[in-house]
C-alpha cells in the first residue's frame, strides 16, 4: 500500500500530497538521512512485481541519477520501500506551467524564455542517452521570480517514463506512452520515441504557452489524425518576430522527424528570436490564426485510429431521429450547441459548457448500442474493458453501472492526462456523454466537482 501523510516511509517521512496520476502518488517529503525535503514519487505494488519493470525502473534511474543540468529536476535516491518502487527528487517551491497558465498566455518573450530553458533541459538529457517522451505543460515547473532575477526559472520534471535511447526496445512495455495533445505524428504509429519526438512535443509547449491552447483540439481520435495531417498551426504575422516564431514552430512541429531541427539547433534559432525581440513598448500581441475546424474524411488509415474499431451499420429501430436522440439525453437546465460530427460513426454531437468548477459536456448519437459502447472507448481515453469493475471515483479508474430517471448504461471513471473524465452510455437513446474537469485544474483537483456534478444530473 501506498504510504499516507504522517507516516514514514522508509527513511523519509510523508509531509503531504503533491500529486497523484497513473504512475504513482508524489509526495512532499522530509529524507532524515540527508536532512532535507524532497518530492517522493511512489509506484503502485504493482510495478515492483514486475521483473522487467523493476529492471528497466533502476536502469533508467540510474542514468536519471547522473543527468546534471540546471534546469532538470535533480534525482536524489532510488530503491524500494515495504513492496513499492520510489525515486527521491529535488522539492521545486513553484507551480507547473499549466497552473500559470490559468491566468491566460504568457508574454511572448517570457514563452520563448522558458521554452530556451526546457530546450536546454532536453539537450543535457539527450547527451546522456535520455529522451524524455511526455515533454508538456504540467512536466514543466517554475520557481517564482525573485527580485534579483529578471525572468522565470524553469525545471523540466517527470523523467519517470524517459527511457535510456540505447535500450533494446524488447524490453520495454508495450503501447504508447505520453500525452496526445503532445505526441509527435511517428509515436502514435507505434514508433519509438526519439530526440525528434522530444523536439515536436516542445513545439505543441510553444504554441500552448503563446495561445492558451493545444494546437489541435477535439476528441481523442481527431487530435491524433490531426497531428498526422492536419496544417501546422500559425500565429497571425504581425511584425519580424512572429514571422520567426512562425518559421520555428513549422520546423518543430514538422510531420516527418527528419525534417524537426536537433534540440540545439532550435536553442539556436529561440535565442536568435529573442535577441532580435522588439522592445517592450513597440511589440504587438500574437494571437493564433483562426483555422476552420478540420475534420478527418476517415480515421481508419491510422494506426492508433484503427485499432478502436468501431463501426456501426444498423440504425436504430426507435425512428428517433439524432438529433433528438442528443436531447433526450441531454441533463435538464443545460443549453448546449449543435456541433459537426467528429467522427464517422456519429450522427449528432452536442458541446455543453456548464461553467462553474467542471469543464465541458460533449454527447454523441451513435448508430446503436453496440456502436455506443465500442464509442465509449475513445471517448474516454480507455478501453473499458481493461478498467476495474467498481464505484466511481473511489477506485479510479474504474467502471460501473448507472441509472436514473429512466436513463442508464455503463459508466467510466479515467484520468485522461491531468484531467478527471467520466464517460457514460445511455443505452436507450445510443449515445455517448462526456464530462471533463475544469481545464488547468490537475487531477485529483477537480475530481469532487465532476463527481458532484455527474450525482447531481436530472433528466426530463
Amino acid at each position: 500500500m501506498s504510504p499516507r501523510v504522517g507516516e514514514e516511509f522508509g527513511g523519509f517521512r510523508i509531509d503531504g500530497v503533491l500529486g497523484r496520476g497513473g504512475m504513482g502518488v508524489v509526495y512532499r517529503a522530509w529524507q532524515h538521512r540527508m536532512r532535507r525535503p524532497v518530492a517522493l514519487k511512489v509506484l503502485p505494488p504493482e510495478y515492483a512485481e514486475d521483473p522487467v519493470y523493476r529492471e528497466r525502473f533502476g536502469r533508467e534511474a540510474a542514468a536519471l541519477a547522473m543527468l546534471d543540468s540546471p534546469h532538470v529536476v535533480a534525482i536524489h535516491d532510488h530503491g524500494e520501500v515495504d513492496g513499492c518502487l520510489y525515486l527521491a527528487m529535488q522539492l521545486v517551491d513553484g507551480p507547473d506551467l499549466t497552473r500559470v497558465l490559468e491566468a491566460g498566455p504568457m508574454d511572448p518573450a517570457r514563452a520563448l524564455a522558458v521554452v530556451d530553458q526546457v530546450v536546454s533541459a532536453l539537450g543535457d538529457a539527450h547527451a546522456i542517452g535520455v529522451v524524455h517522451r511526455d515533454v508538456k505543460a504540467g512536466n514543466v515547473l517554475l520557481r517564482p521570480r525573485a527580485e534579483h532575477h529578471d525572468e522565470d526559472f524553469a525545471y523540466l520534471c517527470d523523467f519517470g517514463i524517459a527511457r535510456s535511447a540505447e535500450v533494446d526496445r524488447t524490453s520495454e512495455t508495450s503501447g504508447v506512452i505520453g500525452t496526445v495533445g503532445y505526441l509527435a505524428p511517428e509515436r502514435l504509429h507505434g514508433a519509438p520515441a526519439t530526440a525528434a519526438s522530444d523536439v515536436y512535443a516542445v513545439g505543441c509547449l510553444l504554441w500552448v504557452m503563446l495561445t492558451g491552447d493545444l494546437p489541435y483540439r477535439g476528441s481523442q481520435p481527431e487530435v491524433i489524425v490531426a497531428h498526422d495531417r492536419a496544417p501546422i498551426p500559425q500565429l497571425l504575422v504581425e511584425d519580424r518576430r512572429t514571422a520567426s516564431v512562425n518559421a520555428l514552430l513549422r520546423a518543430m512541429l514538422a510531420k516527418d522527424p527528419a525534417d524537426r531541427p536537433s534540440v540545439r539547433e532550435a536553442r539556436d534559432r529561440i535565442r536568435a528570436i529573442r535577441a532580435d525581440a522588439p522592445s517592450r513598448a513597440d511589440a504587438a500581441p500574437e494571437r493564433p490564426v483562426r483555422r476552420r475546424r478540420w475534420w478527418p474524411a476517415a480515421v481508419a488509415g491510422v494506426a492508433v485510429v484503427a485499432a478502436i474499431g468501431v463501426t456501426a451499420t444498423i440504425l436504430l429501430t426507435s425512428g428517433a431521429s439524432a438529433t433528438d436522440r442528443v436531447a433526450l439525453s441531454t441533463p435538464a437546465g443545460l443549453s448546449c450547441e449543435p456541433v459537426s460530427p467528429a467522427d464517422d460513426d456519429v450522427r449528432a454531437q452536442v458541446v455543453c459548457r456548464p461553467g462553474g468548477e467542471v469543464g465541458e459536456l460533449r454527447i454523441a448519437a451513435l448508430d446503436d448500442t453496440d456502436a455506443a459502447t465500442g464509442y465509449l472507448r475513445t471517448a474516454a481515453g480507455a478501453d473499458p474493458a481493461g478498467l476495474t469493475d467498481g464505484r466511481c471515483p473511489d477506485d479510479l479508474p474504474a467502471k460501473q453501472s448507472w441509472s436514473r430517471d429512466g436513463r442508464g448504461g455503463l459508466l467510466v471513471c479515467t484520468v485522461l492526462g491531468t484531467t478527471t473524465r467520466f464517460a457514460w452510455t445511455d443505452e436507450q437513446q445510443a449515445t455517448v456523454s462526456v464530462l471533463d474537469g475544469r481545464v488547468g485544474t490537475p487531477y485529483p483537483a477537480d475530481l469532487r466537482a465532476v463527481e458532484d456534478f455527474f450525482a447531481g444530473l436530472r433528466f426530463g
